[in-house]
């Protein structure tokens, strides 16, 4: 069967009949929660506090990042580049809605690290807040960790999102980083 019949139910009569296609092609349609991400849509100049450790001074730093949507409007794509430390410093991500499981997903990777932060969540729609969770194995001690990671969208031109990490059997997380995000 050819890509075309398969996406096409009136032309593969089985799965229409059978009514296999419909909710495939609802689930991979761009849907209302897609629309909380337009705010996040654009550069952005970032101004980052980021914490070695609970209680310490922050180290601050700015950068860039550039959000943009691919694959039709269903994921946003997240470039960001600043130096961190005297450093320079790469990340990518992309974050979108799962309508399958009805939760917001992200996936991360920068020049800090050989492995993907990947998290999952759920949006507030009153205070529009993202919050995901997921784990990431610690460097220093080979254990992973929960990390939290809040988004909340001030305006079209203003957003925030701090990073959290709580270690195993411990109760609260510590903020590891904010950045805020001014539209460019």
């Amino acid at each position: 069967m050819s890509d075309s019949t398969m996406s096409d139910p009136t032309k593969n009569p089985s799965a229409s009949a059978a009514g296999e296609m419909d909710p495939c092609m609802a689930a991979g349609m761009p849907g209302p929660q897609h629309e909380v991400l337009t705010n996040l849509e654009g550069t952005w100049k970032a101004a980052v506090s980021f914490w070695m450790q609970p209680g310490a001074a922050p180290v601050t730093s700015e950068g860039r990042m550039v959000c943009a949507w691919i694959l039709g409007k269903r994921f946003l794509e997240q470039r960001y580049q600043s130096n961190f430390m005297g450093t320079p410093f790469e990340g990518r991500g992309m974050f979108g809605h799962n309508n399958v499981d009805g939760r917001f997903e992200g996936v991360w990777a920068d020049t800090m690290s050989t492995g993907m932060m990947t998290e999952a969540g759920s949006c507030n729609a009153e205070t529009q807040t993202i919050t995901m969770v997921g784990r990431v194995t610690n460097p220093e001690n080979k254990k992973t960790m929960k990390k939290k990671t809040v988004i909340c969208i001030a305006s079209s031109k203003e957003h925030t999102m701090s990073m959290h990490f709580c270690e195993d059997g411990a109760s609260e997380y510590w903020k590891c980083m904010e950045i805020t995000y001014t539209r460019v």
